[in-house]
């Protein structure tokens, strides 16, 4: 028998839904860095980003019944945590406004932090206007830009066209830009 890294992804669900849980610890093993990623560009805090995780994995558990293998374990599990990313970000919207709130109060202004307390409230400022434009968008913005992937790469992940993953990250760019004028930051 191959030991259990040699093993496809779809051999290991197909063994897990036949009655071998135990191995799910190896789905977990490959893809937690990746899903840590995700959770953590979109929460900014590694403890919640660590609760985003155990969410998705819990998640893609119970729904393995339901994967059928028409696009790669990786990208369903991606879509997954962007979706669990969130929702999570929707439920603690207002935690984090109060928790903002309370970080500026805690910093004082001296000349030699303004120009990091600009950084922080600059970004701060790109961070709400991002989650004001369609989810669709969001997640190739946030592909794009902190994971570093390429549209193919893109592609792949969200289980679309290159020209498509092209098409909505120029309309991201457009509405962000006007946003960001708007808001006086550009």
């Amino acid at each position: 028998m191959n030991s259990i890294k040699e093993l496809s992804d779809k051999e290991i669900i197909e063994a897990i839904l036949d009655g071998n849980p135990h191995l799910y610890r190896e789905i977990v093993s490959r893809y937690k860095d990746r899903v840590y990623a995700v959770a953590l560009k979109i929460s900014h805090h590694p403890k919640d980003a660590e609760d985003i995780t155990q969410d998705v994995f819990l998640q893609v558990y119970h729904s393995l019944a339901n994967y059928h293998f028409d696009s790669s374990l990786s990208t369903w599990i991606y879509k997954i945590s962007v979706n669990k990313g969130l929702d999570w970000k929707r439920k603690n919207k207002m935690k984090k406004k109060e928790s903002l709130y309370e970080e500026d109060q805690i910093y004082s202004i001296s000349d030699d932090t303004e120009p990091t307390l600009l950084k922080k409230e600059r970004n701060m400022k790109l961070q709400q206007i991002l989650q004001t434009i369609p989810e669709i968008y969001q997640s190739v913005l946030l592909l794009y830009y902190y994971e570093h992937l390429t549209y193919l790469e893109i592609a792949q992940r969200l289980d679309i066209t290159s020209k498509t993953v092209e098409s909505r990250l120029y309309r991201a760019k457009k509405m962000m830009k006007k946003k960001l004028l708007k808001e006086g930051i550009l």
